[in-house]
């Protein structure tokens, strides 16, 4: 599995549970702690949010390094990218 093929199942993954959490509460703001499993290859990255309004911004913690993320949140539907060097 190439590195952007890893990068879309993960977004893919965390945007289903951003999801998720976003129907249940008022704010998602907080740290977020994630299980990932890609076929053999598995992580436990974290992410500390912080939703203002529909404004999302934050921070990516994980084995791919270290990355700011931006986003939104509207109604029940949370999105949110980041990009990692390399």
């Amino acid at each position: 599995m190439n590195l952007i093929t890893i990068k879309k199942v993960f977004a893919i993954s965390i945007l289903v549970l951003a999801a998720t959490a976003a129907f249940a509460l008022a704010s998602i703001s907080g740290t977020w702690n994630a299980k990932v499993d890609m076929g053999g290859q598995s992580g436990s990255p974290t992410f500390v949010l912080k939703q203002d309004g529909e404004k999302l911004t934050g921070t990516y913690y994980g084995a791919l390094g270290d990355a700011p993320l931006t986003g939104t949140v509207k109604g029940d539907k949370v999105t949110f990218d980041f990009n990692i060097q390399d």
